[in-house]
């Protein structure tokens, strides 16, 4: 494919299969040759016709060190026409295995997203079970119920300080108490609802009161003078 017309006829093949008989992928290729045995593959229309094809075209002109005008507009340039080739129907075997490894790869991926929203999903659960108005409420309750308690036991304790106390005042009161003198032996004297504490405040014509451990007595009194 070379000349002054290989690159009509190229483009009369390209407008063919892209108007009266569409296919899946062209491949427009050509084995080595000098500079201008290729020099059809510059033309600038078919340079033109290849970028406007709707179908897929792979180049593969010459040589691996050959570049034409027409490689650079193709979807695909292949270093050789049997390498494009191998680029249009790639081996069984090898897009097997590059499907298992896409297979596998998205698997993991998979797996691992399915992680990651799994744990996201149990910290939104956590936040929510945290945040609700029913653990609030709770907690709340926990709270009083504590001080409910510490109250009680501060009352309690404040309850049983002050009864020592009172025992305590009591027991000092009833040491100090006008009855336990007269249970070692001594006596009060009133006259006239008054406690007689010297002997000038008694007066001779009313009775003297008597207060013992196990009653009163009343006396009248003479006043004797001193020799």
């Amino acid at each position: 494919m070379q000349g002054e017309r290989a690159s009509k006829s190229i483009i009369q093949g390209i407008e063919y299969f892209e108007e009266k008989y569409p296919v899946d992928l062209l491949i427009v290729g050509r084995g080595g040759g000098s500079q201008e045995d290729l020099f059809c593959f510059n033309s600038e229309e078919l340079a033109r016709t290849i970028f406007a094809a709707k179908t897929p075209i792979i180049t593969g002109i010459g040589h691996e060190i050959d570049y034409t005008i027409a490689d650079f507009v193709a979807d695909l340039r292949a270093p050789t026409p049997s390498a494009a080739a191998e680029l249009a129907v790639p081996d069984k075997t090898k897009l097997i295995e590059k499907l298992m490894d896409a297979k596998s790869l998205i698997s993991l991926n998979s797996q691992a997203k399915i992680s990651d929203f799994k744990l996201k999903i149990n910290k939104l659960q956590q936040n929510l079970q945290l945040y609700s108005p029913y653990t609030k409420l709770e907690n709340l309750r926990t709270r009083i119920e504590k001080s409910h308690l510490m109250i009680k036991h501060l009352v309690e304790t404040k309850i049983y300080q002050n009864r020592q106390k009172v025992e305590v005042a009591q027991s000092k009161l009833e040491e100090l108490s006008p009855l336990k003198t007269l249970d070692r032996g001594y006596a009060v004297v009133r006259q006239e609802q008054k406690t007689i504490r010297a002997t000038e405040q008694i007066s001779t014509d009313k009775p003297l009161e008597i207060i013992l451990k196990d009653g009163t007595v009343y006396l009248a009194i003479k006043r004797v003078e001193k020799a």
